[in-house]
């Protein structure tokens, strides 16, 4: 279930938090939105033969268990700079944090994307392009068109340019990466 800092005290004190005109956008259309993305991410790994499959489901096991936290009415968490819609901690693989500009302006399906980008992430993901390549990919394959467009890498959650990897991508990453993606079953 998502977690959300309630305590009015604790969150004036909390080192984690700031203040905001965040409007709350539901705990149910954040479960909607998990939900979404599990089944995009079924759907997509029941469709390819590519290498990257293991990768579709791992990423669909992080996001049915992931906790996913986000801030009270106006707050937002400090990792949530100008246009980032959500974040994970590489050190704590069971967290997706929210931010408040994707709870202000994003519905089920917004977030159920931003989750499969997140989850990506917490199956070992470390790199933002390879993270975005299975969020295009689980998109495409599991609900055939993405619902936040690509916009040249804003907002600050992933997908830059598509097909393949977003152009500011240069560098190689740490940890898992993905193997090409293609074919269908």
């Amino acid at each position: 279930a998502p977690d959300v800092l309630s305590d009015p005290a604790a969150l004036e004190q909390h080192p984690a938090v700031r203040r905001t005109n965040h409007r709350y956008a539901g705990r149910d259309v954040i479960e909607e939105g998990r939900d979404l993305g599990i089944g995009w991410l079924q759907t997509a790994y029941n469709q390819t033969t590519s290498a990257g499959a293991g990768l579709l489901l791992s990423a669909k096991n992080k996001l049915s268990s992931a906790r996913i936290n986000y801030p009270n009415e106006g707050y937002d968490f400090r990792g949530c700079d100008e246009g980032t819609l959500a974040f994970v901690h590489m050190s704590d693989n069971t967290r997706i944090y929210l931010c408040a500009y994707a709870l202000d302006y994003l519905r089920a399906e917004g977030l159920g994307q931003i989750l499969i980008h997140e989850s990506a992430h917490l199956a070992g993901l470390r790199n933002e392009c390879d993270a975005t390549l299975i969020e295009i990919y689980a998109m495409r394959l599991g609900r055939g068109s993405l619902s936040i467009p690509a916009r040249g890498g804003s907002p600050n959650y992933g997908a830059g340019a598509f097909p393949g990897r977003p152009r500011r991508c240069h560098h190689r990453p740490r940890g898992r990466s993905v193997p090409a993606m293609g074919g269908y079953r």
